[in-house]
């Protein structure tokens, strides 16, 4: 009896919370407010926003993501999602959810499916924190090819710690009414957050006016991602022949580059945002330049990361076409310096906003590659009759309205046999060990964000950074000081380049 009281109290909730999602939405008008869902603690403030658009995903597939493929989140929309995770609830939500595996709660069959969710969401930069919710999402099936799926923090369901570190997730998500190919979706976001969470520093205005979590940014992001299509790739002659890569394997090995390439802008965004403990340690935080050191290495070198943001008075347009071409001089000088240069890989999807390049030079065999201020010479990199080896240089480029990206990623010629190698594609899919080797060192690059509304044509835009050099562990001050100099170099350069260009 006393679980059959809880199942019903919960259920007046997640009915309240449907209809609270319906009212923002403008899909129902009602006079009775539930004050437990509308309201806000002391303190803190709601951050709503509603945007409707049409989804080119057939209800199944949309339901699915947005369900039961939550953990699939970061991978797709990196620049939003760092973390994610769904699991199922516990045995009093089960009941309520006929979708679940365990027996109905008799006459409580509106919800069809209940994950419990736990996300951690970013902005690409080091200067405003990650936000961390706990939730349950709820599918309510409303017809054929019609459903609502219902976030409501566990705050509103069960006591929860006030010192919790999860921001409450108030009554939202999206209303979708299917098509033939496609679903025409209302999107609710509403979070309460800190009334100071903007703080003072260059993203204030974006904050401000809610653009940074917004519904709206949420369905861009997504549409943006869709529109990418599949991968186009040219393999030079050449490099083909190197890394042995036979004519019917190319569709395994554009396969493999797409899936390279969606995992370097994973791994960008994380490191550029949120960074794993678990993986680096911080060392300095001055002068707004977060400096870190990976915990392990393989050799006496440490992978070094240093992130920052600025603010360029150009458009994110313009930002971002200058750093498509000249972002390897900024960020890879040294590369420059090699020898026999090819264009390894061209490759585009279906929309030109989102690109793919690699190119090869030689360096002295048994050196590691230098990425710009550590060893930069101003003469010949590679002396005349010195054994040489490729090294690798993949460069993404993708526009969008809320945020681009150039994002480089350095290989050694072991790295590329194992992508390419016909023994190599011949297995069905790379493990994950052999995924994160493949990505190291971590890429570099560039997020382009406008300061305020106004997408790629907003007066000005604040880029988010990040390099990478490789030092010995005991040098500490070395590191520091040489990464917050290449630093100040890059931001001086692209300022000054944005004037003219």
């Amino acid at each position: 009896m006393a679980e059959d009281s809880e199942v019903e109290r919960i259920y007046n909730i997640l009915t309240s919370g449907y209809q609270e999602l319906r009212r923002k939405a403008g899909r129902q008008e009602t006079d009775s407010i539930d004050f437990h869902l509308s309201q806000t603690r002391p303190g803190m403030k709601a951050e709503s926003s509603v945007f409707t658009a049409t989804i080119p995903l057939s209800p199944a597939k949309l339901s699915r993501f947005l369900l039961v493929g939550a953990d699939s989140w970061n991978p797709y929309i990196p620049q939003i999602v760092r973390k994610v995770t769904a699991k199922e609830p516990n045995s009093v939500l089960q009941r309520i959810s006929k979708g679940s595996g365990g027996e109905s709660a008799a006459g409580f069959s509106d919800w069809s499916d209940i994950k419990e969710v736990e996300a951690t969401f970013q902005l690409p930069t080091p200067l405003v924190p990650v936000r961390q919710l706990k939730f349950y999402r709820c599918l309510r099936l409303l017809g054929k090819d019609a459903f609502t799926i219902l976030d409501i923090g566990e705050q509103y369901l069960y006591e929860v710690n006030s010192d919790s570190a999860y921001l409450r997730r108030r009554p939202s998500g999206m209303i979708i009414e299917g098509k033939k190919n496609s679903c025409e979706v209302t999107w609710v976001e509403d979070t309460e957050i800190p009334e100071a969470i903007a703080g003072d520093n260059i993203f204030s205005t974006m904050l401000n006016q809610n653009l940074a979590f917004c519904a709206r940014r949420w369905v861009i992001t997504l549409l943006e991602r869709l529109r990418q299509g599949v991968m186009h790739v040219t393999y030079d002659p050449e490099f083909a022949m190197a890394v042995k890569i036979e004519r019917d394997c190319e569709g395994r090995a554009t396969k493999r580059l797409a899936e390279l390439t969606h995992r370097i802008k994973s791994e960008f965004f994380r490191t550029i945002g949120a960074p794993s403990e678990r993986i680096w340690v911080t060392l300095s935080n001055e002068e707004g330049v977060r400096v870190m050191r990976r915990k392990n290495s393989s050799t006496e070198l440490f992978d070094h990361k240093a992130v920052t943001s600025f603010r360029v008075p150009a458009t994110p347009e313009s930002v971002f076409n200058l750093l498509v071409k000249y972002s390897v001089g900024f960020q890879y000088a040294t590369f420059l310096y090699g020898t026999d240069h090819k264009k390894a890989i061209e490759a585009a999807w279906g929309d030109s906003n989102f690109s793919v390049s690699l190119e090869s030079r030689n360096f002295p065999r048994n050196k590691r590659f230098f990425p710009k201020g550590f060893e930069t010479t101003g003469r010949r990199f590679t002396p005349r009759g010195c054994p040489t080896e490729p090294y690798y240089l993949i460069q993404q480029n993708s526009k969008g309205e809320f945020c681009s990206s150039v994002i480089s990623h350095v290989m050694n010629k072991e790295q590329m046999e194992k992508l390419f190698l016909k023994v190599e594609l011949e297995k069905e899919e790379l493990r994950k060990e052999d995924w994160e080797q493949l990505i190291i060192p971590p890429p570099d690059g560039f997020a382009i964000m406008p300061e305020e509304d106004g997408g790629l044509q907003c007066k000005a835009s604040l880029v988010s950074l990040s390099i990478w050099s490789p030092f010995e562990r005991t040098e500490k001050a070395k590191a520091i000081e040489t990464m917050q100099r290449i630093i100040k170099g890059i931001i001086k350069s692209i300022t000054e380049y944005c004037g003219t260009y």
